[in-house]
């Protein structure tokens, strides 16, 4: 998070021309609003014992007023400076970021729109959704059970796609599967993975074939 502006208030005597004091009322405002939100003000943070200031009226008044609000964790990344402006009363702030690479997260989970296709994720959610409305006495509102309903139907889809995505792999290494027979076509034995069933694709002769080619292969010159 990072807040930019003119604050109007000052919460440190170093940030005002010519005052000894920082009134009480602009302490707090200023202390609760770095304390609530875990910032720091980033050009003091810089420039611990620094005077210099953003706003001027004629050469009697002057104060650090504009300043940038930084989140604490961002406070070893950032850099402020401030420069003069001709054009206001107020003087200009620059901030300035180091970019840098981090981790990236798992990130945010969005709902597949295609389990509704699926008629067992359907049955599966429907029992789930119909168990859960028997818990509804066990909540104080019903706001409260639907966000506890909202977070299971989430680990529901999670867990759900994940055992599929897990199934379709172990079909596809299965010795019958995909990448079994892709491999198979290596050794000159081609098989047919189509939506037919075992007899009717006549699998016995090509095993049959395919347990000839191994003992020749097993058999060949090294």
């Amino acid at each position: 998070m990072v807040i930019g502006g003119d604050f109007n208030c000052v919460d440190n005597v170093l940030d005002k021309l010519n005052f000894s004091f920082v009134p009480v009322s602009d302490q707090k405002l200023l202390c609760s609003l770095r304390a609530d939100f875990s910032l720091t003000d980033i050009w003091r943070k810089h420039n611990l014992h620094s005077v210099v200031f953003t706003w001027f009226n004629d050469h009697t008044q002057a104060s650090r007023i504009d300043r940038f609000l930084v989140a604490n964790s961002l406070v070893s990344k950032a850099s402020c400076d401030i420069l003069p402006f001709v054009l206001s009363d107020h003087d200009f702030l620059k901030i300035e970021f180091i970019a840098g690479f981090s981790k990236r997260g798992s990130g945010v989970w969005r709902f597949n729109n295609s389990l509704l296709s699926d008629v067992e994720f359907r049955n599966v959610l429907s029992k789930a959704i119909a168990n859960y409305k028997l818990k509804i006495p066990d909540f104080t509102s019903l706001r409260k059970w639907w966000d506890s309903l909202k977070t299971e139907i989430r680990r529901i889809s999670i867990l759900y796609s994940t055992r599929k995505r897990r199934g379709w792999r172990a079909i596809r290494d299965s010795p019958l599967g995909l990448k079994w027979a892709n491999k198979m076509r290596v050794l000159g034995v081609f098989f047919s993975y189509g939506l037919v069933g075992v007899d009717d694709d006549n699998w016995r002769c090509k095993l049959d074939k395919l347990s000839s080619v191994f003992n020749l292969w097993k058999q060949r010159d090294l």
